[in-house]
């Protein structure tokens, strides 16, 4: 449980018994775990929408000299579109470090995707 400057709640000036300080820890706690799960489901769900970002770019993107340049024209416009849509977190430096997460984990999300289908 996380230490709060109100864990020293003067109960005499309240009238509140010892009961109330019990209450007041348990609710704290329950916040505290609420939010520690929260952070967790966040970091999962980022991680793979990352991962399949990453996934539908290499999709997208063609081998050979010619579709080079196709690529590098796709996800420049992808980020801007992104970025209008959605704000800031899907420049071209992003977006190609998706790619590159899922190249190097190529089934790693396996593990993860089932929770989030």
């Amino acid at each position: 449980m996380m230490e709060t400057s109100n864990d020293n709640i003067e109960l005499s000036q309240t009238g509140l018994s010892q009961d109330y300080k019990a209450l007041y820890q348990d609710a704290c706690a329950i916040i505290e775990q609420a939010r520690k799960q929260a952070y967790h489901a966040i970091n999962v769900s980022l991680t793979l929408r990352n991962w399949l970002l990453g996934e539908r770019i290499a999709k997208d993107e063609l081998d050979g000299a010619e579709r080079a340049k196709y690529g590098k024209r796709v996800i420049a416009t992808l980020a801007q579109d992104l970025t209008a849509q959605y704000g800031k977190g899907f420049d071209k430096s992003t977006l190609y470090r998706y790619l590159l997460f899922y190249r190097l984990f190529p089934e790693k999300v396996d593990a993860v995707r089932p929770q989030f289908t």
